[in-house]
């Protein structure tokens, strides 16, 4: 069954299996890659989006953890959670290109290269936005 979550996002978890930050970007994806021309099946593709959902979220969670803590702990030593950023950067990457989200494979594929702003920079701004209401206004 594994061990119990006892610290960060999963700690938070309400029992969801999908919590509504995933539903929220999954949304995102789905709506870029319709808005991109790809073709997909969006139950077939389900899993493969909320894993990249995933991956995205726990970058922005590791990025707003190392703005709190820096790059570099005690003794000058990169933070050991680099290696997690690293890890859930290349999955979201290797995802990207098998859902025909990387410029590389849009080429291939025929498709526009540049159609708009890129999935995760729209994901980031749009978490940007909802994190200076929230200090506007004091509302999480």
């Amino acid at each position: 069954m594994g061990r119990k979550p006892t610290h960060g996002h999963y700690a938070k978890k309400s029992g969801e299996k999908v919590t509504p930050e995933v539903h929220r970007v999954m949304k995102e994806i789905f709506d870029t890659m319709e808005g991109q021309s790809i073709a997909f099946n969006r139950e077939a593709d389900k899993y493969l989006v909320e894993l990249l959902a995933r991956n995205l979220i726990k970058t922005r969670m590791i990025d707003d953890w190392l703005i709190e803590h820096g790059l570099f702990g005690d003794g000058g030593n990169p933070q050991p959670i680099l290696r997690v950023l690293w890890q859930a950067c290349n999955a979201a990457a290797r995802i990207c290109t098998q859902l025909g989200l990387s410029p590389s494979i849009r080429s291939r594929l025929g498709l526009s290269v540049v159609s708009g702003q890129g999935l995760l920079a729209r994901v980031q701004d749009e978490e940007f936005e909802n994190s200076e209401l929230s200090e506007n206004h004091g509302t999480d």
